[in-house]
């Protein structure tokens, strides 16, 4: 260790090296006693002549250090800092009378603690060019070396380079960390301290670290796992400092006069501690060791005479180790190729000289050769490149690799070539070379099927364009994969129902299509958007949006969200000349694109002919329909004008209980057809005045299941059979002609029923007259829960109360 001062020592070892010393025990102890005399009087003439002179305005430190790096600073099972820095600072103490507490940190808490300004000093700390920029250091005490650590049937890790591709251990926080990374290494698993990345050792979570050696050796040993690892050449080697904050010189100067104030002797005492000692040889020991001196001597002079017999012993025992040597050599060459005999991917491994020595099982499962079948290079080359000129570019770029390799021993580029096979089948492969010491060790990455899926990918994009481009609907390739970023951004910050939000905030909606960009469109879209070039619709979404589109725009997004890998919309809008189109957005995620919407194909179907065909047909059905309803009307004048208005009433309460639009159409043309069935009553019974008769009664209770028969035969009327087969049907049970219970009468012939009494009751009939208002709503609430749907009739009275019918 460097300190602030120089001192001067004369160690014993260097004393009884000398054989002078040792002529007899007399003149040994004289010259003992004025040899430590001498030491004595130097030492403290040196310490005097050192000792500063400077006071400090310090009464207290607080110094931070790992508290996991033993034997230099590590908590035992108390809790309690201990260690060789634990000691030294102790030391320091006393001579600077200055208090110091120690505190131990994981190592990064320890550096985050120091930048933040909690400690005044920082122990265990290694020197760096960014630690540099804000701290002061001392100088090194000690240097410690960083290795790579592995399990022992591994090979190849030599260096740094080595480790790319691997998964490697570290200590957060740690300069091996930064030093890994500044190599190129970025597979990196960080752990909070060297004992748990050992211990994870221990578990097999991981297998490849890098740690300091002096815990690496201790936390090996103290999980018993010391045989299962290797470990490389160092790294690199790293000094400990201590380090105060940049510009703190009083306190630098402080902890460097202490430090240099522990004398060597405390110093190896603390050392002695913690590494162990060999006791010192006093006089005595002198004494006994040349006492055998003596004895060896004349064991020597026995040994002469029987040397043949120890000779033969000897030559024996040598015998027995060479062979001893040769068993470890075979066992560790059989571990050798069991290690690579079944990796996943084929392995050979050949000499300096081109000698192939190895091949494993991969490699002759792929390629069908086996080592009987190509014992060198060159002949694997005549077997794996049959064609002359192919094998001369492969042999010329080969050699180059392998040169610069050996030159600058590292890896060979990673290369890609046409392997034919024992069987002539081609194998498209990638090839890597490393060396190993004086070994070639070679794996190959069989992509043969790789390469046809691309192609196969490739054809496969193609067609898709041709057809994409062709196609004589208007189409657009669209990438929503910001939007579907900034969507998720929506989900995390809380918000459980994007549906409902996006409903509401029809600006988000707005922003949602600013993120859409358009990528590519055909031929068709061109020409059905009016513009000149592709690049005029490559643009934002928004762009292409009329102000009153956003809700559709919103419908497709709700769509996505919800899962939907193909959504459809339709939309009204106006076209350039302003006439009303109609067209339907079809939309789906192209395949591999599911998870970020980056691809989404769009086509735009123009049906507006078709649709004004529709509505030609519908009003001509329609216009069909209330012909019927007049024509019956006409039989019965009592009942003029009661279709028209219950299908009114009908529509309005069906939209306010939250029906679809599109289902209005069929709830009205039931509506208007719900007595249809009674053109099969006679006049006689229909215009009767007073009650009927039981057989009367049977045939008016006929009418919905005439209705039935007849309606159920036009299929564009099959939606609308609802109101007249079961409005009659009661809420109790009671109705005809099923008997129908509850909510198993459908929700349409449930409304109708209400409307239909409502409006027989408050109108003129041949059999009574019309009830007063009061007296028609007392009636409906009598009847509620018994004729009538109880929730649908409430709200029809509060719709009655607000004047809304």
């Amino acid at each position: 260790m460097e300190t602030a001062r120089t001192r001067v020592f004369v160690p014993l070892s260097t004393l009884t090296a000398n054989k002078k010393w040792l002529i007899s025990p007399k003149s040994n102890l004289m010259i003992w006693v004025k040899l430590c005399l001498v030491a004595v009087l130097v030492s403290i003439l040196t310490s005097c002549a050192t000792i500063p002179t400077t006071q400090s305005s310090i009464k207290s430190i607080r110094v931070v250090m790992d508290n996991n790096y033993p034997p230099y600073a590590f908590m035992d099972e108390n809790g309690d800092m201990q260690g060789i820095l634990v000691d030294q600072w102790k030391a320091w103490e006393t001579h600077t009378n200055v208090k110091v507490e120690v505190v131990g940190l994981h190592w990064d808490k320890a550096l985050a603690g120091m930048k933040a300004g909690e400690f005044d000093v920082i122990d265990t700390i290694f020197l760096t060019e960014e630690r540099a920029k804000i701290y002061d250091f001392t100088d090194p005490y000690t240097q410690i070396n960083v290795n790579i650590y592995y399990p022992s049937n591994f090979l190849g890790l030599a260096d740094a380079g080595n480790l790319k591709g691997f998964r490697v251990a570290v200590k957060a926080g740690d300069a091996n960390a930064d030093y890994l990374i500044s190599q190129g290494v970025t597979n990196l698993v960080y752990y909070n301290s060297y004992e748990e990345i050992i211990q994870a050792a221990s578990r097999k979570d991981e297998a490849i670290f890098v740690v300091d050696e002096p815990p690496a050796i201790y936390f090996l040993q103290k999980y018993n796992i010391q045989n299962d690892f290797h470990y490389s050449e160092p790294l690199y080697s790293g000094e400990f400092h201590r380090a105060v904050q940049k510009g703190n010189s009083e306190l630098l100067a402080l902890v460097n006069h202490g430090f240099s104030s522990i004398s060597k002797g405390e110093y190896q005492t603390i050392n002695d501690r913690w590494f162990g000692k060999q006791y010192p040889k006093n006089l005595d020991e002198i004494i006994y060791y040349l006492g055998i001196g003596i004895a060896l001597t004349l064991l020597i002079i026995s040994i002469l005479v029987v040397f043949n017999r120890s000779l033969q012993v000897r030559v024996e025992k040598r015998t027995q180790e060479l062979e001893a040597a040769l068993s470890n050599l075979k066992i560790s060459e059989a571990q050798f190729r069991d290690s690579i005999e079944f990796l996943p991917i084929p392995i050979s491994i050949s000499d300096a000289e081109g000698n192939i020595l190895t091949v494993n099982h991969k490699f002759t499962e792929n390629y069908g050769y086996t080592l009987e079948d190509m014992s060198t290079i060159p002949e694997w080359m005549l077997k794996a490149y049959p064609n002359p000129e192919h094998r001369e570019k492969v042999v010329k770029q080969w050699t180059k690799d392998v040169a610069t390799a050996r030159q600058f021993e590292a890896t060979t580029p990673l290369r890609e070539y046409e392997i034919t096979g024992k069987d002539g089948l081609l194998h498209t492969t990638e090839i890597l070379m490393r060396p190993v010491k004086k070994l070639w060790v070679a794996s190959f990455i069989e992509i043969t099927e790789h390469k046809r899926t691309e192609k196969i990918i490739r054809e496969s994009e193609n067609r898709f364009r041709t057809l994409f481009e062709d196609s004589p609907l208007p189409l657009l390739e669209e990438d929503y994969s910001v939007a579907k970023k900034y969507i998720d951004q929506l989900k995390n910050s809380g918000i459980q129902d994007l549906v409902n939000f996006l409903d509401q905030n029809l600006e988000e909606a707005k922003k949602l299509a600013e993120m859409v960009r358009i990528v590519d469109v055909n031929t068709a879209a061109v020409k059905w958007y009016g513009v000149t070039n592709k690049q005029a619709l490559q643009v934002r979404l928004s762009e292409l949006i009329e102000p009153g589109e956003y809700r559709s725009f919103t419908d497709e997004l709700m769509l996505l969200i919800k899962g939907a890998k193909h959504y459809e919309v339709a939309i009204s809008r106006p076209s350039r000349n302003g006439a009303q189109i109609h067209l339907i957005i079809n939309g789906t995620i192209a395949p591999g694109y599911e998870e970020t919407w980056g691809r989404v194909l769009v086509s735009i179907l123009d049906i507006t002919e078709s649709k004004q065909a529709e509505e030609n047909l519908a009003e001509a059905y329609d216009t069909t329909l209330e012909g019927w309803a007049n024509a019956l009307e006409l039989r019965d004048k009592e009942t003029e004008g009661h279709s028209r208005r219950v299908t009114e009433t009908t529509v309005i309460i069906a939209r306010k209980m939250g029906m679809k639009e599109s289902d209005l159409l069929d709830i009205r043309r039931g509506a208007i057809l719900h007595d249809i069935g009674k053109m099969a009553i006679p006049d006689e019974i229909l215009k009767k005045q007073g009650p009927l008769s039981i057989d009367e009664r049977e045939i008016v209770n006929h009418h919905p299941q005439v209705a039935f028969d007849l309606l159920s035969k036009i299929p564009y009327l099959k939606k609308a059979l609802e109101i007249p087969f079961c409005h009659h049907e009661k809420w109790d049970g009671t109705g005809y002609p099923r008997g129908l219970i509850g909510e198993n009468i459908p929700i349409t012939a449930r409304i109708f029923a209400v409307i239909d009494v409502w409006d027989a009751l408050s109108n003129d009939r041949p059999y009574r007259k019309a009830w007063d208002k009061d007296k028609v709503i007392e009636y409906l609430r009598n009847e509620s829960g018994r004729h009538f749907d109880p929730v649908i009739l409430k709200m029809f009275l509060e719709l009655v109360e607000k004047g809304e019918i």
